[in-house]
């Protein structure tokens, strides 16, 4: 602006949480806030509105501060996304002509923004999909191979036993099938999100998964979020049954273990197992942050090692987390993300591992 309409001053703010954050401004123009609530200035009532101003005179216009030291403004709306202002020390500065060439280039800039935001979005999914192709070639291979070797034998020898190998491998399959579909889908781009009370949706995903002898504690003041209510209760899921898997073994778990504990996989009976009749019931907590929530247990926790990885893992946003059936936490991070949060796992209070969900805007 400053450029191509030879504009002294100006300033951009951006919509964040509910404010205008200042996201770009002139070295000349005095900005005593960075933020502003949606509900003051000319720039809330531009952003509010939708609407463009060119305000001749500010000292006429109830938005403005009578101590303002500028005299004339232009405010656009930029999209849903924020403003754009122009102001000048004197009146009158801008006129009508100025006003569209304004509208003109914001609609121009928002346009190529949007452009670049798309091609970052196709960078992201063709990453994801050549991630997609590595888990495939990776997790199928080896139950493949073992189906086709154990029909040849059975061919070969004329021993059906054979084919219950085959059988197991072609189920293992279709358990990795699942789990990979399952991936696809909650790293989808939320289209319908509506108001539900975490506490109450965690409660919902604990009556449906396999807890055994463990318990839930969830706190009351938990508030209300906006969230796909069927991808919030599966991220809880997954969480609940790592928590569960993970907490009902009696001794410290390797790496692999932990790994291993983040399954999906209903046909597990090993982990299955241990769900049910686990050495020791784990005691999984549910609490709030200031702005999100965590799932925590009371088990031998993970070492630090695989702290480390998960947390590269979640950070990187990658599918690598993928041998030994580490798909569960890998649908918790393609469902964080989806929803625009983050997560970190870290150590409970009693020594277990405790998932920090963050980024959570919670509704009035």
């Amino acid at each position: 602006m400053e450029r191509i309409l030879d504009f002294e001053m100006c300033v951009i703010g951006i919509e964040d949480d509910g404010e205008l954050v200042v996201r770009a401004a002139s070295e000349d123009i005095a900005v005593d806030e960075q933020t502003q609530a949606m509900d003051e200035g000319l720039a809330g009532k531009t952003y509010r509105t939708g609407e463009s101003y060119v305000i001749h005179d500010t000292a006429s216009v109830d938005e403005i501060s009578d101590d303002s030291p500028y005299r004339s403004a232009i405010s656009i709306p930029i999209d849903d996304r924020g403003n754009f202002q122009a102001v000048d020390t004197e009146p009158d500065a801008f006129d009508q002509t100025d006003l569209e060439l304004t509208e003109l280039l914001v609609s121009h800039t928002s346009a190529a923004t949007k452009n670049l935001e798309r091609t970052k979005e196709l960078e992201r999914k063709n990453e994801r999909l050549e991630e997609f192709s590595s888990v495939i070639s990776h997790d199928l291979r080896s139950p493949l191979n073992i189906a086709q070797g154990m029909i040849g034998l059975a061919k070969e020898s004329g021993d059906l036993s054979h084919l219950s190998k085959a059988e197991t491998a072609l189920d293992r399959m279709n358990e990795l099938t699942e789990n990979l579909l399952t991936l696809a889908k909650e790293g989808e781009v939320l289209d319908d999100r509506e108001p539900v009370a975490v506490a109450d949706v965690a409660r919902q995903a604990w009556s449906t998964s396999a807890t055994g002898e463990a318990s839930l504690s969830v706190a009351e003041s938990l508030g209300m979020v906006s969230a796909d209510p069927s991808r919030f209760q599966t991220l809880f899921e997954n969480l609940f049954r790592n928590a569960v898997e993970h907490g009902s073994t009696s001794s410290q778990p390797t790496a692999d273990d932990a790994v291993e504990h983040s399954s999906t996989s209903p046909r597990s009976h090993a982990r299955e197992d241990a769900a049910e009749h686990g050495e020791s019931a784990v005691t999984v907590e549910v609490g709030g942050l200031s702005d999100g929530f965590f799932v925590a247990d009371g088990g031998p926790g993970i070492p630090n090692e695989q702290r480390q990885q998960l947390n590269r893992m979640f950070e990187q946003r990658s599918l690598q987390l993928h041998e030994r059936e580490g798909f569960g936490l890998v649908i918790v991070q393609q469902i964080v993300e989806a929803h625009g949060w983050e997560i970190r796992v870290t150590e409970s209070d009693s020594g277990g591992a405790r998932f920090d969900v963050t980024g959570v805007s919670f509704l009035e």
